[in-house]
């Protein structure tokens, strides 16, 4: 009598593992939908790693095109135009220049400039306050005649008010003799 009911525990017991192994079975296999799969995770991790990236992208561009513009802006602002003496006649490398200051502008057309005539000191103040006008008028022109619209382009002269070199010789005189530019932004 006890071998029958060793039996009948025996298989009430593996019954009962079976039906446990079956619900954990089950949960495991809920637990495995509910939980995001790897490749799923590996999207999720390149989708928050592309936007960090075309973040930065961004920035180090703007920084590049900001660089860009104050290289462009100090180029501009410090590259001036020299002439002969008692001349307003501009020369092979001044038109060069020119050139490139009209390409700047075209490529900014919200930006105007501003056009000093300066001059050496020979000559009366008001001899050189009229040469240095002419002067700031000739490279106006000279960018007017490349396609600049004349109402962004200002001028005044300084004659001789404002050198660039303090000497009194050829050097200082040769150096003072120019076209300075102001790039004004809105």
């Amino acid at each position: 009598m006890s071998i029958p009911w060793s039996r009948s525990l025996c298989a009430i017991a593996m019954i009962s593992l079976c039906s446990l192994a079956g619900c954990a079975g089950a949960g495991t296999q809920d637990r495995l939908e509910s939980t995001p799969s790897a490749v799923e995770e590996e999207h999720r991790s390149s989708a928050v790693l592309s936007a960090e990236k075309s973040m930065q992208q961004q920035l180090a561009e703007k920084r590049a095109s900001l660089a860009g513009l104050e290289y462009e802006t100090n180029t501009f602002n410090n590259q001036n135009i020299y002439f002969a003496y008692d001349s307003s006649d501009i020369s092979d490398e001044a038109a060069r220049i020119l050139t490139i200051k009209a390409d700047t502008l075209k490529r900014h057309p919200q930006y105007t400039t501003v056009i000093e005539g300066h001059c050496d000191e020979w000559g009366t103040i008001e001899y050189n306050l009229a040469l240095g006008d002419r002067r700031a008028r000739s490279a106006r022109d000279f960018l007017i005649g490349l396609g600049i619209e004349p109402e962004r382009i200002q001028t005044v002269s300084y004659g001789e008010e404002r050198p660039q070199e303090p000497g009194h010789n050829e050097e200082a005189w040769a150096k003072n003799r120019r076209a300075q530019f102001i790039l004004v932004k809105p």
